[in-house]
């Protein structure tokens, strides 16, 4: 994480995408006088399209919903893949009980306090143990529809995990170059408007 830079300006994005059009319009207005102090038509195109790339950033509240977004579908997805590991692990237990280390394998004892990447990791051992074991275990329920589910829902939770993480990265960018943009457009108009 690299922390944003600090904002030289003491006001609000939308505020200062204003300012900037009220200064550049004073400029423009005032450009023959102004000319003695060096400004020129280009300058202010120049402050009219850093204003315009500032201006069409996205918000935070944009990138903020985004991220809940992300989170919402990873934690929807890890309930999901909870509730079908507890399925096969229930048959399982139903069929040897808690103590015996066909259940103990599985590595469910503390399932509803794993994270989402841990919970990937059991559901793939979950799979990979029954799937060694599966004619042992189709008495109990223990089908292969029942663990490519888990295998599919491992692999969406796992890339789910990702999505966040890359919705977190991407605000944290979008606010550095945001605040870097802004602070360009602040220097512009002060070095213009004195």
């Amino acid at each position: 994480y690299v922390h944003p830079p600090l904002r030289a300006y003491k006001m609000p994005d939308a505020k200062l995408t204003q300012k900037s059009d009220g200064i550049v319009q004073s400029a423009t207005r005032d450009l023959a006088e102004l000319a003695d102090y060096g400004v020129s038509p280009a300058a202010l195109a120049a402050i009219t399209a850093k204003r315009d790339e500032f201006a069409y950033l996205p918000t935070d509240y944009m990138l903020s919903g985004l991220m809940m977004m992300a989170t919402q579908a990873k934690n929807d997805k890890h309930k999901q893949l909870e509730t079908g590991i507890r399925r096969i692990a229930d048959r399982v237990r139903l069929k040897y009980g808690v103590g015996h280390g066909m259940y103990t394998a599985l590595g469910v004892a503390m399932l509803s306090r794993q994270p989402s990447a841990e919970l990937v990791r059991t559901g793939r051992s979950v799979v990979a143990i029954c799937t060694q074991y599966l004619a042992e275990l189709a008495s109990g329920g223990v089908r292969a529809p029942l663990l490519a589910d888990i295998t599919i829902q491992s692999d969406e939770l796992d890339d789910l995990i990702d999505a966040q993480l890359a919705a977190v990265q991407n605000r944290d960018l979008a606010v550095f170059n945001r605040i870097t943009i802004g602070n360009e457009l602040y220097a512009m108009l002060v070095n213009l408007a004195g």
